[in-house]
């Protein structure tokens, strides 16, 4: 039988039952009559609900960037960055999610996700690492896309931390945010 990829794209806040059926439905139309045991790789993309960034802040300092030239500097804090760049966030019921069709296709050894989740935590990253140690995945890739600056903390300092169980496990990883790579 050959082994096929599938690429699956996940709206932002379903609940857990809804993403495991929809990505069932997924599957199911686009394997052409085969098991979910002819799966080998997943590819999993999911932008987050968007959370606005402060447009007035951007217009007021581009308006004294104009005038004074020193407000430009702001756009290189993170601080000003928190406060102006859009956030994504991706509800824990993705990573639930995620972990229950991951025990129901077996045969998947090699999971691809790219997210735009600007609020990764501790708690979502426990999520992802019990979705892997539940599966049979050998080589996973997750990519988040968000800008470098937690909306809601600091936690991008904190990622190593938060993914290093997923480093343990037995497989190969590739576990990025913006520029940190793990």
């Amino acid at each position: 039988m050959q082994q096929q990829a599938s690429t699956f794209q996940v709206p932002p806040y379903m609940t857990e039952d809804a993403l495991v059926q929809e990505m069932t439905r997924h599957m199911q139309q686009n394997i052409q009559g085969q098991t979910y045991t002819g799966i080998n790789a997943l590819n999993v993309v999911t932008v987050g609900e968007k959370i606005p960034g402060n447009a007035v802040c951007l217009f007021i300092t581009m308006f004294f960037a104009a005038i004074l030239i020193f407000p430009i500097c702001f756009m290189f804090c993170d601080w000003w960055k928190q406060i102006v760049y859009p956030f994504y966030t991706v509800s824990l019921d993705f990573y639930r999610g995620l972990g229950t069709f991951l025990r129901r296709v077996p045969s998947c050894q090699s999971l691809m996700v790219k997210i735009c989740d600007s609020n990764f935590n501790a708690e979502k990253g426990q999520l992802l690492y019990e979705a892997l140690m539940g599966s049979q995945v050998k080589n996973v890739t997750f990519v988040n896309l968000a800008s470098g600056i937690n909306c809601m903390e600091e936690e991008h300092d904190n990622f190593k931390m938060n993914v290093s169980r997923i480093k343990e496990l037995p497989m190969t990883s590739m576990l990025t945010w913006s520029n940190q790579e793990v």
